[in-house]
């Protein structure tokens, strides 16, 4: 997804979409050149794995995306659980839940990315599965939830003795906006960071000799957590004037 700001940006991007090899962004895997114009909602983003046995609502959990890298929508800093206070958390889990079984969806671990407006949550999409990369770990480490073994069940019609328990720390993260160029001192450093459990969780995408990375820590503190994240930026060199890791973490504080 990208930011268009007028018809002819659309137009341009179009253009360069329909240009693209069989190669380029994954279409080889299953997706296409097709593009479909959506209205840009502003707001914060927050994503809720909505978990229902048979149209019931089991559990849902809510986590908070930290600012976008213009013009593209990739994830930049996340948390869980969210900043929100109760009430406004309650409010994103019953909207998540509602605008499922308008769907027709009743069945099973629904990953739904909301914005929360001036006027209350509004929908940007919803997945058919519990959200992915790092968030099974997270839910797991924060809620004692192992989401994997709950749609597992799900999936054989058996209902988890589950619900919504209170968190029992902060989970942070932050990912890289592109490809860093990686090197034996680098590698060892990170190593180094992850056996100090500095790094909570560690993801890795590589590349020839340049890699994208995704760390995690987690706290009872989030404080705590955050300032980790600025900590282990600093010592990897990560925190650029083009990409200040503070700018996407401070938010979450």
């Amino acid at each position: 997804m990208r930011l268009v700001e007028n018809p002819e940006q659309c137009y341009e991007y179009l253009q360069s979409l329909s240009k693209l090899s069989p190669h380029d962004n994954g279409i080889d895997k299953g997706f296409g050149t097709e593009s479909m114009l959506m209205e840009y909602v502003g707001g914060t983003k927050y994503v809720t794995d909505v978990v229902m046995f048979r149209g019931k609502l089991l559990a849902a959990f809510v986590s908070e995306s930290g600012p976008f890298h213009p013009p593209y929508f990739c994830n930049t800093s996340h948390i869980m659980p969210a900043g929100l206070s109760p009430e406004k958390q309650a409010q994103l889990r019953t909207a998540a839940y509602q605008s499922c079984r308008h769907c027709g969806l009743v069945h099973g671990i629904f990953n739904v990315d909301m914005k929360m407006t001036e006027r209350g949550p509004k929908v940007i999409e919803i997945n058919p599965r519990s959200g992915g990369f790092y968030l099974p770990a997270w839910t797991k480490a924060v809620y004692g939830v192992d989401i994997i073994m709950v749609a597992f069940f799900l999936c054989c019609d058996i209902q988890p003795h589950l619900w919504t328990p209170e968190p029992r720390g902060y989970c942070v993260g932050i990912s890289t906006p592109e490809a860093v160029e990686s090197s034996t001192t680098f590698t060892h450093l990170l190593r180094s960071l992850q056996e100090k459990n500095l790094i909570w969780l560690l993801m890795i995408s590589e590349m020839e000799d340049r890699v994208t990375l995704h760390l995690s820590s987690f706290s009872p503190s989030k404080e705590e957590a955050v300032q980790r994240l600025l900590l282990i930026s600093q010592a990897l060199g990560l925190n650029t004037e083009q990409h200040p890791f503070r700018h996407f973490l401070e938010p979450l504080m």
